[in-house]
């Protein structure tokens, strides 16, 4: 799951009977029912229901919120496990911040931009968008916005540079910009509209973001549609791959078997 870049590298281990310290770990003392632990390999380690709702407990929100995001979209989580963990935690300190984390969290976002920016629309009071929604012209899919204001046929786009550095699919970066280019011609000459968001915009530049978002959203969309547009659900990867665990597939599961 995304991790802020303040965080530490220090390794945090919980124990129901003691806490200790030592160089690179922190052990804390704390209640581990048993269906928040899980095995991985030769480690016992917390479920990400639990894991979440940890981090959430301490992180700046939008992290938190883009670890839930990331959580529920992977399948590694379901609300209802999340919400447990939140009711057996109610006098735990920090935990109303894990409740406002989760309940902001959607479950859509395939990135921590997207989280980032689904939050700071909210806070700028602008209309919620529909996150990931597929267009398709003439029964083909042409794109997948991160986010879409369907009466205004306005499509949002949260850019990174790592989509263009490491493209998905085998794709060089020059094959990725011409694909992206040429699938968006054709939606705006079908009255489709955009607007590419950089994590600039929604840091120093949001007064210009929120005042481009609103111009944008005054004007109707296309009366006579010849694309369709249809909201993918919950926890659906671009690419139709399954959930995963969460595990890494490269750790030495034998580590520490005895």
């Amino acid at each position: 799951m995304p991790r802020p870049r303040s965080a530490t590298s220090v390794v945090e281990l919980t124990d129901p009977h003691r806490w200790r310290r030592g160089q690179g770990w922190l052990m804390t003392r704390a209640g581990l029912p048993d269906d928040e632990v899980a095995a991985r390999g030769a480690y016992r380690v917390t479920t990400a229901a639990r894991t979440v709702v940890d981090v959430a407990r301490a992180w700046p929100e939008v992290h938190a919120v883009a670890a839930a995001d990331a959580a529920l979209l992977r399948g590694l989580v379901t609300r209802e496990e999340l919400q447990r963990v939140l009711d057996r935690q109610w006098c735990v300190p920090g935990v109303p911040r894990a409740v406002r984390a989760v309940g902001l969290a959607d479950g859509r976002a395939e990135s921590w931009l997207e989280t980032y920016g689904r939050l700071t629309f909210a806070a700028l009071g602008l209309p919620p968008f529909l996150p990931q929604v597929e267009l398709r012209v003439g029964g083909r899919l042409v794109a997948v916005v991160d986010g879409w204001y369907p009466d205004a046929a306005l499509a949002v786009e949260f850019d990174g540079r790592v989509k263009y550095r490491r493209p998905a699919f085998g794709r060089s970066p020059e094959e990725e910009l011409w694909k992206e280019k040429r699938n968006e011609d054709l939606l705006r000459s079908l009255g489709v509209r955009f607007v590419r968001i950089t994590v600039a915009d929604l840091d120093r530049r949001r007064p210009e973001l929120e005042a481009q978002v609103r111009r944008s959203l005054a004007m109707p969309g296309p009366a006579s549609r010849d694309f369709s547009e249809t909201p993918r659900e919950v926890g659906r990867y671009r690419d139709g791959r399954a959930g995963d665990d969460g595990w890494l597939a490269r750790a030495d599961d034998l580590v520490g078997a005895g």
